[in-house]
């Protein structure tokens, strides 16, 4: 039975509320406890080198964040509902294997609250008919950021008119860390490609206008040469003009950085 069917025929609105809410607690225990049985037994030959207590604590962790995980879905069923009724044989694959790729995001989850944002990950890409790559892109981007640089993005996201003005001590507080702490996290949301320096956007006008003003004093210099040569001829010179720089180390938001808040945050 496809995946996501077998979820909403647990929902199933038929039931009556005594049996939905027995099937809501039973369908996501077994349900966590079932897809996360794949990932027990992929490492249960490592269990001489990680130890059974390692192994135990995973799996209590993997069936916890699998409940959060279906509770949350469990919010925004009729995107489902309307999905199995869209598409063929070849649709309905797709959104399994997204909502499966949400789920292995799930089970590798430190935090338990990235896991509302995995959810709507699954929800969003289904309910928008996301490629599958663009949603492994998604997924992949997610499992490196922390709901530290969640927030920092989230504040960017905001026109900066808008904006808090204390934000960032804000956040400092809130996370308990230091500047150091703070810059490091915006550096690697840099590196994932959700915020971009807009550094490098003007070091192209800066050198056009240093080699502008140095063929400007190369002709000066030229022009200075030929009047003491010629005392008769006119010196005409551009005039010392100075070379202002437009390049700034100031961080902004991507395209990228954007729509993975419309992807998962939203």
């Amino acid at each position: 039975m496809k995946i996501i069917q077998s979820i909403l025929e647990a929902f199933s609105a038929k039931a009556s509320e005594e049996t939905k809410e027995y099937l809501g607690t039973e369908t996501m225990e077994k349900g966590a406890q079932l897809i996360t049985d794949v990932t027990v037994d992929s490492i249960t030959g490592l269990i001489p080198y990680i130890g059974p207590q390692i192994l135990n604590f995973k799996a209590r962790q993997a069936i916890t964040n699998q409940k959060i995980f279906m509770e949350e879905i469990k919010k925004r069923l009729n995107i489902l509902e309307k999905a199995v009724e869209e598409g063929g044989e070849e649709y309905q694959q797709k959104i399994d294997n997204i909502f499966l790729i949400g789920s292995d995001a799930t089970n590798r989850c430190m935090q338990e609250d990235k896991i509302k944002y995995i959810a709507n990950g699954v929800l969003n890409s289904i309910d928008n008919d996301y490629s599958f790559d663009m949603s492994i892109l998604y997924f992949s981007i997610l499992d490196k950021i922390t709901i530290l640089e969640i927030e920092i993005l989230n504040n960017l996201k905001i026109p900066y008119y808008e904006r808090k003005e204390n934000y960032k001590s804000e956040i400092i507080k809130k996370f308990n860390i230091t500047e150091e702490g703070y810059t490091a996290a915006k550096y690697n949301l840099i590196k994932v490609g959700l915020l971009e320096s807009r550094t490098e956007n003007y070091i192209q006008h800066d050198i056009d206008n240093i080699l502008k003003s140095l063929l400007d004093a190369q002709k000066d210099i030229n022009e200075i040469s030929n009047f003491l040569k010629n005392k008769s001829k006119k010196l005409k010179v551009s005039g010392n003009k100075k070379v202002n720089s437009k390049t700034k180390n100031t961080i902004k938001i991507s395209k990228l950085g954007s729509d993975f808040i419309n992807h998962f945050i939203k």
